[in-house]
């Protein structure tokens, strides 16, 4: 008879067991796939709200007098726009925003006149823009209670230091400082302000920084300084260590749990192989006395252990993967497509499954190579 023969027909024989056995994996299985794949859900819907927030690394003139940067909302002092091309050649900050940025009166009205270009990736990603404006020469983006004051809607003209601007969109008031702000294309700005080739902000958004980094904002200036002399670096530190706390944190959740899961699968295979070699003590020493070699009989064991892994594998993956699509929506509105596990996943099951299930199994297995088929019969 076959090793194979020999194991499907062990399977069918103790059926029972073998049907617990691959529940007890695809349980394990599944947890870890739902743990998986709310875990990478959940750090990604944290990263979107935390990028949401806001940019929090600003890059300005090193001559800016920060008093009065923080009192007016801009600096004095301009950088040359052309460093906006030397952005990709780092690892530290993402999401580039290039802004010119000056106080204006429009039609008696104090307002912030913002400049504005679409977003810079480093390493010359190509990603969804979230935080600039791609704006054509002659659009304006009015802020809320500008919008209010002013009375204008989409599709009005504004005079703007004696230029017109057609207004594409209306802003919802906020109650942030873009309620009294008008963004228009970073060309227009540069001409209307008599600032041609020049910015004076940069605002980016910090990079995945792990604990070992002791201190971000000394990495984000020594990275970028080089890159942009003449310049200074700041870091919004509230937003930026919620932003890496709470990624930090989901991280070390997936970390805990998935190898907790693993660990207790692992000891229920054990025991119960070890339940089914004691009960079995007769039968396996009918084996032996038959003259079947122990390997033989260890390669029936273990090949039981492996068959059942690989069905509680796909078992496990199934079950895991429709759980978490059919919850994890309910949780995560805009991570769905971090739900979907993939065959990277389903592959590594297969093979890591019936392999650890194999090593649970071990123990129980060797034990039975050890003892005499005489004395298996005679105790059993």
């Amino acid at each position: 008879m076959s090793v194979l023969r020999l194991i499907f027909q062990e399977l069918r024989h103790r059926w029972v067991g073998a049907l617990l056995g691959a529940m007890v994996v695809g349980i394990a299985v599944a947890l870890v796939v739902v743990a998986l794949a709310l875990a990478r859900a959940g750090e990604k819907e944290t990263r979107l709200i935390q990028r949401d927030v806001g940019l929090n690394v600003l890059i300005l003139s090193d001559k800016t007098d920060l008093a009065g940067y923080w009192a007016r909302g801009y600096s004095d002092h301009s950088i040359p726009a052309d460093y906006m091309d030397r952005v990709h050649d780092q690892a530290v900050a993402n999401r580039l925003v290039p802004l010119l940025k000056q106080r204006v009166e429009v039609e008696g009205v104090s307002v912030l006149l913002v400049g504005i270009e679409g977003e810079r990736f480093k390493g010359g990603q190509v990603m969804k823009p979230v935080f600039g404006k791609v704006l054509e020469s002659g659009q304006a983006v009015v802020g809320g209670t500008i919008a209010r004051l002013l009375d204008v809607a989409v599709g009005d003209s504004l005079s703007v230091l004696g230029h017109e601007a057609r207004v594409q969109s209306c802003l919802t008031e906020s109650g942030t400082v873009e309620d009294g702000t008008i963004y228009v294309s970073m060309v227009d700005a540069q001409v209307w302000l008599g600032m041609p080739g020049r910015l004076n902000e940069i605002q980016a958004l910090e990079c995945h920084c792990g604990e070992e980094v002791e201190d971000p904002l000394g990495l984000l200036r020594e990275e970028l300084a080089p890159l942009l002399p003449g310049t200074i670096v700041l870091r919004r530190q509230d937003a930026a260590d919620a932003r890496r706390d709470q990624r930090q944190l989901a991280e070390g959740t997936l970390a805990l749990f998935s190898p907790l899961f693993v660990l207790l699968a692992g000891a229920l295979i054990a025991a119960l192989g070890a339940l089914n070699v004691r009960d079995r003590r007769e039968e396996l020493g009918v084996y032996g006395a038959l003259g079947h070699s122990p390997l033989r009989v260890a390669t029936m064991l273990l090949g039981r252990s492996v068959v059942i892994g690989c069905t509680g594998a796909l078992t496990g993956c199934a079950l895991g993967e429709g759980l978490a699509q059919r919850y994890g929506p309910d949780l995560f509105t805009r991570a769905v497509t971090e739900l979907h596990t993939g065959w990277p996943l389903w592959l590594g099951a297969l093979l890591g499954a019936p392999l650890f299930a194999l090593i649970a199994s071990l123990p129980a297995t060797l034990w039975c190579l050890r003892q005499d088929p005489v004395r298996l019969l005679r105790h059993g």
